[in-house]
């Protein structure tokens, strides 16, 4: 996984286009096809590109301010208000420009679906959100055959947009969602809405495929094969009916605790006393650590599903 986008770069330089779109293009194509690969994969490489992108963020904007007094050196040729000048027209350019792509967007969206689609606000919101960062210096790193003072001052603009959106639109990207009321609840609760009709669906994809299985058995199950077969209808049910009372936000009739609410905060209890016992097995030494780790992560691993 962290090979392959420099082996996409590589290959694209090698053939004189441009690496960054290639390494883009391959993000896409894997993250298309991740949902075939073993649920282990999903999980370490979740955590592993979680803690990546941290990491080089931090380097990029570290080299930013390390680089930043090299590049301005290296511009000559430009005046200081000349280069002030251009600095400020990029940065309004960036600006104005998403603005324009956003509202023809969302008005071919209107358009196309009768009226339907992001309000005013909205759509200024989405405007205000084009903060510049990491793919642009990338960008900016990647052009070569122009003169030496020109990529200075082409380095210098992309480091003067990128700061300047980031402070501009990142520090007021809150106060411009309060001030014009934008609220994510109704997104919210579409979403909810379309997660409970497919966990509807899969549940009965589930259970008719459980209902196959159970029908090649051979013979009558017994008591044993009876019991593990309704704990799997019983969990089906219980993860589809945990997402229609999701709905509610998690309240029944009466802001009463919902069945699932309830099961899920006495797991956690549960889970909680069951790590205190391995915790103290593992300090009388009745416990090898290796093993503790082992059942730690399976406990840890029901409580993520717990909080999901």
């Amino acid at each position: 996984m962290l090979l392959i986008p420099f082996a996409a770069y590589l290959a694209a330089e090698s053939v004189h286009a441009s690496g960054v779109i290639a390494v883009v293009i391959v993000g896409l194509y894997l993250g298309n096809r991740m949902h075939l690969r073993g649920f282990g994969t999903r999980l370490v490489s979740d955590a592993v590109w979680k803690v990546t992108d941290f990491f080089l963020e931090a380097i990029v904007f570290a080299l930013i301010g390390l680089q930043l007094v090299t590049v301005i050196e290296g511009i000559t040729g430009y005046s200081a208000w000349a280069v002030a000048g251009y600095a400020a027209a990029v940065l309004a350019v960036t600006i104005v420009s998403r603005f324009v792509w956003v509202f023809t967007v969302t008005s071919v969206i209107k358009v196309l679906h009768k009226g339907t689609g992001p309000s005013a606000g909205e759509t200024v919101i989405l405007g205000w959100a084009g903060m510049r960062g990491v793919v642009s210096l990338a960008a900016a790193f990647s052009i070569s055959g122009v003169a030496e003072r020109d990529r200075a001052l082409l380095l210098f603009l992309t480091f003067t947009t990128v700061i300047g959106t980031l402070l501009i639109q990142g520090t007021t990207f809150p106060m411009l969602i309060r001030r014009l009321g934008v609220s994510s609840e109704q997104e919210q609760y579409e979403d909810r809405l379309a997660e409970a009709a497919a966990q509807q669906a899969a549940l009965e994809s589930g259970l008719a495929e459980l209902e196959r299985l159970v029908g090649e058995l051979d013979g009558e199950p017994d008591e044993i094969q009876r019991q593990v077969i309704d704990q799997l209808r019983e969990k089906s049910w219980r993860r589809s009916l945990t997402a229609w009372e999701r709905l509610g936000g998690g309240t029944g009739a009466g802001g009463a605790e919902t069945p699932s609410a309830l099961y899920r905060r006495l797991r956690r209890d549960m889970l909680q006393a069951e790590r205190q016992v391995f915790v103290r097995l593992r300090d009388e030494r009745r416990l090898d650590d290796e093993v503790l780790r082992e059942v730690m992560a399976q406990l840890d691993f029901e409580e993520a599903i717990l909080e999901r």
